[in-house]
């Protein structure tokens, strides 16, 4: 008995890995006989289903492996197609800023002012195929500031007003009572989901008003564990609230409205355009900000849509003035600082020299790629270097990369205009040496406080973590 009993217990330790070998006991009798088998039954059982298991993590492996390669080529995709339609819509919108600038008559104004609401409107479904990009990606962040509430409300409304008296509807904002002056969130977001949301009502309201409210709310008795952390004195549920007398949606629509791609009906795109992502965009920004954005309405009575959000007041309150409106984008008094362009357009070429120009600096030169832009500064000096990002031959990024290891008794400011506005695009820039960023299509005022900044710190002050 203790023979056959010992063998056994040797084999137990190979139990799974299906190399159990019982034939010199498969002539034992009874209970041993018995035994015998069942180990082998058991290592037999055991090794395939960790076969299968090990089948099933190496098809998971495959398969998540496939899944980051096929979110790395979509966010390359996305940020080619923002260089390749950006940059373009940079001549278009920047030359369009020269115009401006212009005495020209009014009728040329007036077609100035087309093209340049075609070319924002455009802008506009850019930004939002790439927002429901990075918001699908998780690559959304949020940046708190602190802002007052009244003209940012004011803010949200005035890009509306003009379309608004067109259509002959009222446009106004309702502020509550025991609001505090000012409140810390972010700001872009919070103002990117309120434009939208007004923008959809005056699109969708042909007669009557589109009124924004703000109110007071009081926390909500039952929160859940993310909610808990706003239990603070100096924490606020604020309501937005944008309701308009407009079209109407469809009860059996609303629970569809905020699905990406998605409008209340087949001809709402063909007779409004969009890009049916706004919605599923404040959604989810809203769903960041620990708001839920709900929605109320009725087939020719018009639509509610709002949200309860918590935010904490804030006793920095930002000065509000029309400085950046009338800047007097003079930089003559650094005429003599050598400016680099290196840019492969040419119509973006002759824009941004456009723009130099215009603020009084003469002393530029203009390159083609980072390889002429590398040779350039092995042979001359630089200022301030305006670097593309994506060039043929060699890239803005890599350029830098090389500039900035050049030996050098000046460190020249370096400032990215690149068309790829996502966040990780900004980080790159900055990581391998530059100073600024400056997306396109350029904003004249922009690319004035940019050049601004650097030539107040040209003497070694790091700025560029300020920006």
């Amino acid at each position: 008995m203790t023979r056959p009993l010992t063998f056994l217990i040797s084999q137990l330790p190979k139990i799974g890995s299906g190399g159990v070998n019982i034939t010199e006991v498969e002539d034992a009798e009874g209970e041993v006989s018995l035994l015998a088998s069942e180990l082998k039954k058991a290592d037999e059982c055991i090794y395939n289903t960790e076969s299968k298991l090990q089948g099933l993590n190496r098809k998971l492996r495959e398969q998540a492996n496939d899944l980051s390669e096929a979110i790395k080529i979509k966010a390359e995709f996305m940020a080619n197609m923002s260089h390749e339609i950006r940059t373009p819509m940079n001549g278009v919108l920047g030359f369009v800023q020269c115009l401006e600038e212009r005495n020209l008559d009014q009728e040329s104004q007036r077609q100035i002012g087309y093209i340049k609401e075609s070319a924002y409107s455009l802008l506009v479904i850019i930004n939002e195929i790439l927002d429901y990009s990075k918001l699908e990606s998780g690559n959304v962040e949020l940046h708190m500031t602190s802002f007052n509430l009244k003209p940012f409300v004011h803010s949200c409304a005035t890009p509306f007003i003009h379309q608004a008296k067109i259509k002959k509807i009222q446009l106004s904002t309702e502020l509550g009572e025991g609001l505090a002056d000012s409140y810390t969130a972010d700001e872009g977001r919070l103002r990117q989901i309120l434009i939208n949301l007004i923008g959809n009502a005056v699109k969708f309201t042909h007669t009557g008003s589109v009124k924004l409210v703000v109110e007071k709310r009081d926390a909500p008795e039952q929160q859940c564990e993310e909610l808990k952390k706003y239990n603070d004195k100096h924490i606020q549920w604020l309501r937005f609230k944008v309701k308009d007398t407009g079209i109407g949606i469809a009860e059996e629509k609303l629970a569809f409205i905020f699905d990406s791609y998605t409008q209340a009906d087949g001809s709402i795109s063909r007779q409004f355009g969009g890009t049916g992502l706004g919605l599923s965009i404040s959604n989810s920004l809203c769903r960041l900000m620990s708001a839920k954005l709900q929605v109320e309405s009725i087939i020719g009575n018009g639509t509610e849509f709002w949200f309860d959000i918590p935010l904490k007041q804030s006793d920095i309150q930002r000065k509000e003035n029309d400085e950046d409106h009338a800047l007097i984008t003079n930089l003559s008094m650094y005429e003599d600082r050598k400016i680099l362009v290196v840019e492969d357009s040419m119509v973006n070429q002759q824009l941004i020299k456009a723009f130099l120009t215009a603020f009084g600096l003469k002393n530029i030169t203009i390159v083609n790629d980072g390889i002429q832009a590398v040779e350039y500064m092995i042979e001359n000096t630089a200022d301030v270097i305006l670097m593309d990002c994506q060039m043929p031959n060699m890239g803005g990024l890599e350029a830098t990369e090389l500039i900035r290891e050049m030996p050098s008794m000046s460190r020249p400011i370096i400032i990215a205009l690149t068309a790829n506005v996502m966040e990780e695009e900004k980080k790159r820039c900055l990581s391998v040496g530059m100073d600024d960023y400056v997306s396109k299509p350029i904003e004249k005022i922009m690319l004035y406080k940019s050049l601004q900044r650097a030539f107040d710190n040209e003497h070694g002050e790091n700025w560029a973590a300020n920006i």
